[in-house]
């Protein structure tokens, strides 16, 4: 894979999976409480989390991690930042820093909860509440990407209560249909 192909794989992963409970814009009547803003909302600024995945992308094998902190947050919107670390050939590439601003509510149709799960990470069981949250239909995944998570396609997110921003495992599709799963490896509540 060329540098070129592999900034653009590590922009469609990252982005992906940090965006994963985003909000679209929608009418006031079609919204609901966000359940990615409440599961920043119950933490302090500095408390993070990490979520990690290896992607094979032909003879290569990279490893993506995305670590999550909260800046801020108010009774309207939770800011975070997220920083990607890709290890590619054993080599680090650390991304610059991006941040989200995380609404109180989204659109009603965005996100569904389907039921509870537990879920293992971290060497512990968490109670896990199992989001799906639709696919962009217009998103379109870069041609030459590396097998990351495509936007197009829904994602199963499970998260619990525990967990700085909540997200303790995200099942999503990749390019070619391949399964990308997130973990989480790290986290800090304050």
């Amino acid at each position: 894979m060329n540098r070129v192909g592999f900034r653009r794989a590590l922009t469609v992963c990252a982005f992906a999976a940090a965006g994963c409970l985003s909000a679209l814009p929608a009418r006031a009547d079609d919204m609901k409480d966000n359940p990615k803003y409440q599961a920043w909302a119950k933490f302090k600024p500095g408390s993070n989390s990490t979520i990690a995945t290896d992607i094979e992308a032909g003879p290569n094998k990279i490893h993506l991690e995305i670590t999550r902190t909260l800046i801020s947050v108010t009774d309207k919107e939770a800011v975070i930042e997220s920083v990607t670390t890709v290890n590619m050939m054993g080599q680090d590439h650390k991304q610059p820093p991006t941040r989200e601003t995380i609404p109180v509510q989204i659109g009603k149709d965005q996100i569904k909860s389907t039921d509870d799960k537990d879920v293992e990470a971290m060497g512990k069981t968490f109670k896990c509440k199992v989001w799906e949250a639709a696919g962009d239909p217009d998103a379109k995944p870069q041609a030459h990407a590396a097998p990351g998570m495509d936007p197009s396609k829904k994602a199963v997110i499970y998260a619990s209560d525990e967990v700085p921003g909540g997200i303790v495992k995200i099942e999503a599709t990749g390019r070619g249909d391949k399964q990308v799963v997130f973990l989480l490896t790290a986290m800090e509540a304050k």
